[in-house]
């Protein structure tokens, strides 16, 4: 978004330039924040006490009147007997879908799911663990059995001579 300079909006504040700029500038003040601040940072007492002489001492009370008129009264959609009453429907649709999900075993089917996946992955992680500190019981069963094949041979050849 461009923005105009300082003093492009002194000209636009002293309506010194054509009418389809002034125009283009009262559009761009409507949407540009920083644009607006520089312009009524242009105001000065002058413009302040003309504003003041223009508008009406009761200026407010009436925008204020005329914003209560126009404004709608709370329906009884709102009301605290309505809101108690969809209150009681959400809870009894809530418990009605509870109730067909327990009756259909949707939950305990769930529940196996997830302690078939956890057993699954406990096993997982026995088995390496299994490796990793099981090796020296698992070496010394090896070698006895080993060294027990060794004692059975030179038994077999003690017993042919």
């Amino acid at each position: 978004m461009s923005h105009y300079t300082q003093q492009e909006w002194i000209d636009f504040k002293k309506h010194r330039l054509p009418e389809e700029k002034q125009l283009q500038m009262e559009q761009h003040l409507q949407v540009c924040d920083s644009c607006m601040d520089v312009w009524l940072g242009l105001m000065g007492q002058e413009e302040i006490n003309a504003a003041a002489e223009v508008i009406p001492d009761d200026f407010g009370r009436k925008t204020m009147q005329l914003v209560r008129a126009q404004s709608k009264p709370v329906s009884s959609l709102f009301s605290k007997v309505n809101k108690r009453r969809r209150l009681l429907a959400y809870y009894t649709a809530a418990a009605a879908i509870t109730l067909m999900l327990v009756s259909g075993g949707v939950f305990q089917t769930i529940v196996n799911g997830l302690a078939y996946r956890q057993t699954q992955q406990i096993s997982a992680i026995e088995g390496p663990a299994r490796l990793l500190y099981s090796w020296p019981e698992q070496l010394s069963k090896t070698s006895a059995q080993y060294f027990q094949k060794i004692e059975l041979t030179r038994n077999l050849k003690e017993v042919k001579r």
